[in-house]
C-alpha cells in the first residue's frame, strides 16, 4: 500500500487500485491498471498535479498518470537494470533506487528516464528537491532531480 493526500493506492496480485476519499461518500475507487503480467513488488503515489502511480517489478518499473473515473495513460516502462529497493516521488519526479547501486530518475518536465551506476547505496534521503545517498566508499553524493 501507499498513500499521499486523501489518496491511497494498493497492490494486489495482479492489478493496482487507488483510491481517493471523498468527504460525503467515503472511499471510492478511483483507477484500476490493467492486468498485469507480474505481482507488483513497491508502489507509490504522486498527486502534486495530475495523480500518479509508479509500481516496480524487480528491475522494471511502471508508470502511469491516473485520469478520473478509471482512465489511465501508461507513460512507460523504465529499466533501472537491478532490483529496485526504493521508489517514490521528489516533487513530480519518479526516483527509483537500487542497494546494489542504481540511481534512476523520471523527469515529468522533459519526460525522460536516466539511471546512472554509483558505488553501493548504504542509506539515502531526500531534502527538498535534492536526492542524498551514502555510498559503501564512505562518500555522500547529491543530485538536484
Amino acid at each position: 500500500m501507499a498513500s499521499c493526500g486523501n489518496w491511497v493506492g494498493v497492490a494486489y496480485t495482479r492489478h493496482i487500485c487507488c483510491y481517493s476519499l471523498e468527504e460525503s461518500m467515503g472511499w471510492q475507487r478511483s483507477f484500476c491498471s490493467p492486468v498485469l503480467s507480474k505481482t507488483p513488488e513497491k508502489i507509490c503515489l504522486n498527486t502534486k498535479g495530475h495523480l500518479m502511480l509508479a509500481a516496480s517489478f524487480g528491475n522494471e518499473i511502471k508508470l502511469w498518470n491516473c485520469k478520473p473515473q478509471a482512465q489511465q495513460v501508461e507513460i512507460g516502462t523504465f529499466d533501472l537494470k537491478s532490483p529496485v529497493n526504493a521508489l517514490f516521488f521528489i516533487g513530480p519526479q519518479l526516483v527509483a533506487i537500487s542497494s546494489a547501486g542504481k540511481v534512476g530518475v523520471w523527469h515529468y518536465s522533459n519526460q525522460n528516464w536516466t539511471a546512472q551506476g554509483v558505488y553501493e547505496i548504504t542509506s539515502y534521503t531526500s531534502v527538498g528537491s535534492l536526492l542524498v545517498w551514502g555510498s559503501s566508499n564512505g562518500i555522500i553524493n547529491s543530485i538536484d532531480v
